[in-house]
């Protein structure tokens, strides 16, 4: 029984994810029907309406046999109740993705309509919507509690996108059918006078009414028509001043006035909408819709707490801000809001004290198209110092005088930097300043970075590479230093060779040492050394004797009187013994007639070196008798 009930609620699974497949795919042809205006696409998705209908059909019937057959208890009764929810929500949205195309089919949708969708933000909505369902259907296959609570945040931006659209199809309607009379005009703070979109003397559209309306239309989910209500004909022109209680909204020059029974109560410097990003906040007159606390705002990229937020244009209003430190200005250019009004939180919170729903907000003044350029820099990039470094200023700048908003370090162990650009060294190392430049009427708002090197610098020691000495020699390393530095001087062998600290180098024994020569760390220099490689020699062997014998064949040996210092023992070695021999003793014997040498070698001793000598033998033939005649060989 358990087997057949786990394979019939794989197959409602199934279905479910096949009726899920087939009503995106609805919603996205839907979409491109009304994007391109394609009528084609359009009949198709209405074609198609029948098949999600019966498919819904055919599921609810599959999951009524079911629990009629299997009787599902605890998880799985509660898995196919939400199959049965999930299978008409999603019948829902494809009657919606039938109603899109159907109103393509009666539409004859033109350029100007299409630039209504822009401004709309209908293609972000879609986008939004089509994520949604998207990440649903992957998180009920996953069974991932996670990805489903991020449909939540998904939501949030879609009901702010939705309501930006109505505010900015209002104030279209209000533009369109506000007719005759003449524009009123409003003492600003500065004392000028200004025309708002506001009419009196004729008829003009109440968008606060309209604006109403239609949220109470969308709510309720009401269709049908809605009129449109105008304001009572007033005396033409005039000065309106609200009562001497609302908020004025000065664009241009990014300042806030909160006013109370004609009473200026604070003004501050603000954050717009961006107008670079396509976001700058709308002028016109407006009234607060609402005063809420502790609430997230939330939009594409973004999600936010703020304490207070007052819309007063569909999802634009003012709210308090945490995020940027420095407000007025030009910052807005390209650090702007999404739309919203940023204030100080201590503003914020003020003007909410002091405005009540329905207290008119006057939009004025703003740029809306920005033709800037990239920032150009001056000044040095790199800098290269030494840890002693006293605090110094950077010398770069923006061009048209631009404000230089920050100054950042990126390794607070190397250097620090002020919020005016004074650099003090810490320690070694490397570190990046940021420089942020606000955006001016020509050019774009930037960021620079400067690179500081912070690093003791080469000493570099000059001396002889080595010496040859013999015990009891001195001699002058010749050691110099490039900063003038106090020298140091270390022997790596006291029994070979001592050092003085003159650089003074005297031999003592006999072998090979090092002798180190040291500068020490500075503040501003590093430690350096230089060796010098000590070679201490023994003395040099003199040996003495005759160097050169003259002999006859025949005669009778004879010894070497070569003699060594310190009675070096002496070998003897000849190099022709066809002429001449020598034993260990130093004893010759001739041999035969021609020259041999002889070479004597003294064996090296605790003071002196290895020795050699060579003596020269000549061997001549022995002298002859002559030969004297005989009586008979006599003539």
């Amino acid at each position: 029984m358990v087997k057949f009930v786990e394979n019939e609620l794989q197959a409602i699974r199934t279905e479910i994810s096949e009726m899920w497949t087939l009503v995106y795919q609805q919603l996205e042809n839907a979409y491109q029907s009304v994007l391109n205006a394609d009528k084609q696409l359009a009949d198709k998705v209405v074609a198609r309406e029948k098949r999600v209908n019966a498919f819904e059909l055919k599921i609810d019937s599959d999951i009524e046999d079911c629990i009629a057959l299997y009787n599902p208890v605890a998880i799985d009764l509660r898995f196919t109740l939400a199959m049965l929810k999930i299978n008409t929500n999603l019948e829902r949205i494809g009657d919606y993705a039938d109603s899109i195309a159907r109103f393509v089919l009666r539409t004859e949708i033109k350029p100007e309509d299409k630039e209504l969708f822009g401004r709309l933000k209908l293609k972000e909505m879609y986008d939004t919507v089509l994520n949604m369902l998207k990440t649903t259907h992957e998180a009920l296959q996953a069974k991932d509690i996670a990805m489903a609570k991020s449909v939540f945040e998904k939501d949030e931006i879609l009901d702010e996108l939705n309501r930006e659209a109505i505010s900015t199809y209002v104030n279209g309607v209000v533009q369109r059918h506000s007719v005759g009379g003449s524009p009123v005009q409003f003492k600003t703070t500065y004392g000028s006078y200004i025309s708002l979109n506001s009419y009196r003397g004729g008829q003009s559209v109440n968008g606060d009414a309209l604006y109403d309306d239609i949220i109470d239309c969308l709510s309720s989910r009401t269709g049908g028509s809605r009129v449109a209500k105008f304001n009572a004909a007033q005396a033409g022109g005039g000065v309106e001043d609200y009562g001497g209680s609302y908020v004025e909204l000065d664009l241009t020059n990014q300042m806030a006035y909160c006013y109370r029974n004609y009473k200026l109560v604070i003004s501050s410097p603000m954050i717009s909408g961006s107008p670079y990003y396509d976001c700058a906040t709308p002028g016109g007159v407006y009234t607060i819709k609402s005063k809420d606390s502790n609430r997230y705002l939330t939009g594409p990229g973004y999600k936010v707490w703020v304490q207070t937020f007052m819309p007063f244009n569909g999802g634009i209003g003012l709210h308090d801000c945490n995020w940027h430190s420095v407000f007025g200005g030009t910052r807005y250019f390209y650090k702007g809001s999404h739309g919203c009004i940023n204030l100080p939180p201590e503003v914020a919170l003020t003007i909410r004290d002091n405005v009540s729903v329905g207290t008119h907000v006057i939009v004025y003044g703003g740029i809306y198209n920005v033709q800037g350029k990239d920032q150009i820099w001056t000044g040095t990039e790199h800098y290269n110092v030494t840890p002693d470094a006293t605090p110094f200023k950077l010398d770069m700048k923006a061009d048209d005088n631009a404000v230089l908003s920050s100054y950042t370090s990126s390794d607070p162990s190397v250097c620090t930097v002020t919020s005016d650009g004074v650099v003090t060294v810490v320690g070694e190392g490397t570190c990046t300043i940021t420089i942020e430049s606000e955006g001016t009427v020509i050019y774009y708002n930037d960021e620079k970075t400067v690179t500081i090197t912070v690093a003791k610098l080469e000493q570099t020691i000059t001396a002889k590479d080595s010496l040859t000495l013999r015990p009891g020699d001195k001699a002058s390393a010749e050691a110099g230093v490039s900063t003038g530095s106090a020298l140091s001087y270390t022997s790596s062998d006291p029994k070979v060779a001592i050092v003085g600290a003159d650089g003074t180098v005297t031999a003592v024994g006999y072998g090979t040492c090092t002798i180190t020569v040291s500068a020490a760390e500075t503040p501003k220099y590093k430690a350096a050394e230089k060796k010098i490689t000590v070679t201490v020699e023994k003395k040099a062997q003199q040996l003495t004797g005759t160097a050169a014998y003259n002999c006859k064949t025949g005669d009778a040996p004879f010894r070497l009187d070569v003699t060594a210092l310190d009675g070096a023992a002496l070998r003897y070695v000849s190099d022709n013994p066809a002429v001449c021999t020598v034993d260990a003793a130093g004893n010759v014997t001739v041999v035969g007639e021609g020259t041999c040498t002889i070479t004597v070698t003294a064996a090296e001793t605790a003071d002196y070196q290895k020795g050699t000598f060579t003596v020269t033998v000549t061997v001549a033939p022995a002298a002859t008798e002559p030969t004297v005649p005989s009586e008979s060989e006599n003539p």
